[in-house]
């Protein structure tokens, strides 16, 4: 019996999701011989297609090699994909989804890319490799290694970045309260708790500082919505606390630019660039 598209396609996904005919069976709910029966042939009944569709996160069209349908749902493809990846696994694979959009965004030809890829890249821990595109269209980076993965897209906006940029005035007000000594240590530590409020004076004994100095600190950093105050009445009258920003898009933001000024302040030292434009025509 020859091998037919819908067999071949079931026997290569799942190969690709590393499992046994057995352990396709039972999560279909078949024997493992019926599995075997299908990649060397046989055809599932009707009512199992869907089953089957769903459980490798494709669609039944997909089953039977219709490539058209499939370009046509990627994005359903992607999220079907990545919901079927183990926890643990996930931003690896989004990760690895991400080079091909980067190497696509450069017009290259999907064959080249796809001979060139086929091997997983292997950089030594203390290397770090980075590829920017400076396009018309946007920027597009990553950064690859071992510790540290990186992927920024950032489509050009109608007038330039420069357009969507806030005044020059408030960066210089930002850098230098962050410039000041033991802002950036004073951050480190309080992002690295639990979201647990405590006062200038916890913070002095934590940091081995002048309470002084670590209220300057804390005022600062409150200054620049990094940190936030607390007022609370207690027995012994009032106080004021501080603690990390409980707003979501305040906590996450600080560890990406941290992330970014790194590149910043220690280069790669291997980087592909590859440019149609020069930042002075972006900005």
């Amino acid at each position: 019996m020859g091998k037919s598209i819908l067999g071949t396609q079931i026997c290569a996904l799942r190969k690709n999701k590393g499992i046994t005919q057995e352990e396709l069976g039972r999560e279909i709910g078949v024997t493992a011989q019926a599995v075997s029966n299908w990649e060397c042939g046989g055809t599932p009944d009707a009512e199992l297609l869907p089953k089957i569709a769903t459980y490798f996160g494709v669609s039944i069209d997909h089953l039977f090699g219709k490539v058209d349908d499939e370009k046509g749902n990627l994005e359903m493809e992607l999220l079907w994909e990545l919901y079927h990846t183990e926890k643990e696994k996930r931003f690896e694979k989004a990760y690895q989804y991400c080079w091909y959009i980067h190497q696509g965004l450069y017009n290259l030809d999907p064959n080249v890319l796809l001979n060139t890829m086929k091997e997983k890249i292997v950089m030594p821990n203390d290397t770090k490799f980075t590829s920017t595109l400076l396009l018309e269209e946007g920027i597009s980076f990553m950064q690859l290694n071992e510790d540290n993965h990186k992927f920024y897209l950032l489509p050009t906006p109608e007038g330039g970045f420069k357009s969507k940029l806030l005044e020059a005035e408030r960066y210089e007000e930002f850098f230098k309260i962050l410039g000041k000594k033991r802002r950036i240590e004073t951050l480190f530590f309080l992002y690295s708790r639990k979201n647990l409020a405590l006062s200038d004076e916890r913070l002095a004994k934590h940091l081995s500082m002048k309470t002084e100095e670590a209220k300057n600190i804390l005022d600062d950093l409150c200054g620049v919505n990094l940190v936030e105050k607390i007022e609370m009445e207690t027995d012994g009258g009032e106080c004021q606390l501080y603690k990390c920003c409980d707003n979501f898009m305040n906590n996450v933001p600080i560890i990406t630019f941290l992330s970014s000024a790194m590149d910043l302040i220690d280069k790669s030292p291997i980087g592909i660039w590859n440019t149609s434009q020069d930042m002075k025509s972006l900005l």
